[in-house]
């Protein structure tokens, strides 16, 4: 497997772990529509992906933010994605990552991307994401994480540390 590609789901991962951190600094951060909107497209995405990497049966669940009332119930939806792509795309043969899938959103006319190509759009449209959020974040009066590539080598590629989450009340907790 790639080692770069390894890095950027290691990266990602880990970043989008310090921006749910960071969502317990300004918890109201969660109740803004627009951020709370663009998070769960993030994850929603990253989802998607996973479902036409890993060829995970027939149908993908489409989900809306209003399937995540609390920030923690979108919390253990980005953890069960991040600990299931994670093995995914470990798990990747080089022959398996030059294979063409299908995009299935796109129709007139349908498209097609390798492997490779599906794996750096999903973490490239994330970090797009958590760019925009983190200009939201600041706007809301939080300071948002520093998640870029070159801080988390930096810091010697750190793992995730996800907030914990308080199942009683869906939020999520440190």
């Amino acid at each position: 497997m790639n080692e770069l590609l390894l890095d950027l789901f290691d990266h990602m991962t880990w970043a989008d772990a310090e921006v749910h951190r960071a969502i317990e600094s300004l918890p109201s951060a969660y109740g803004d529509k627009e951020f709370r909107e663009r998070l769960h497209h993030m994850h929603l995405t990253q989802h998607a992906f996973l479902w036409i990497i890993g060829r995970q049966g027939d149908s993908f669940r489409m989900t809306t933010p209003e399937d995540f009332p609390s920030e923690g119930d979108l919390l253990l939806y980005a953890k069960d994605l991040h600990a299931r792509i994670g093995e995914l795309v470990r798990s990747l043969s080089e022959s398996r990552l030059k294979e063409a899938i299908d995009v299935p959103w796109f129709r007139d006319p349908t498209f097609n991307v390798t492997v490779t190509q599906a794996l750096l759009q999903v973490v490239m449209h994330s970090q797009h994401h958590r760019a925009q959020n983190a200009s939201r974040f600041r706007a809301l009066g939080g300071k948002p994480p520093t998640t870029d590539l070159i801080m988390w080598y930096w810091k010697k590629k750190p793992p995730p540390d996800w907030p914990e989450n308080d199942l009683s009340t869906g939020s999520a907790r440190r």
